[in-house]
Order: structure tokens, then C-alpha cells, then sequence
């Protein structure tokens, strides 16, 4: 899972959610995520990273073991 689908789902929001917070189409959003865009759009990365507290070149890395059953609901 991508670190973008992760603090994603950290934070319990849908991917409706993400994109109304970060100005980014649901359809990219899922595309970023399921990772069928090898080289997404940098203001959509900046974007994103911007409502998930995160820098963008970290977006994309793959992680392992985390646990994104207890949502962390940011304010």
C-alpha cells in the first residue's frame, strides 16, 4: 500500500473525502493510489501532502505492516 493510501486511511476519510480536502479528482487520487501513474501531476503531490502532513516525495513509497484500522481523525 502506498503511503498516500495509508495516511489516508489513518485519518478514516474516503478518497471522496481526500479530494475534496486537497482539490484533487477522485479519478487521480485513485489512479496515484492503485499505481497506475508512474509520474503524477508534482502540484497534485503538493497538494495531497499539504492536507496529510506529509512531504510529496514520500507519497508514492510502498509500506508494509501499518496498522490503518483505528483512524487518527485530523482536525
Amino acid at each position: 500500500m502506498t503511503r498516500l493510501k495509508c495516511a489516508r486511511l489513518q485519518r478514516g476519510w474516503t478518497q471522496v473525502e481526500l479530494s475534496f480536502h486537497s482539490k484533487v479528482t477522485i479519478a487521480e487520487i485513485s489512479r496515484i493510489e492503485g499505481g497506475r501513474v508512474t509520474k503524477p501531476y508534482q502540484r497534485h503531490m503538493e497538494r495531497l501532502a499539504a492536507v496529510l502532513g506529509l512531504e510529496p516525495d514520500g507519497l508514492l513509497e510502498e509500506v508494509e505492516n501499518l496498522d490503518v484500522r483505528t483512524p487518527v481523525h485530523a482536525g
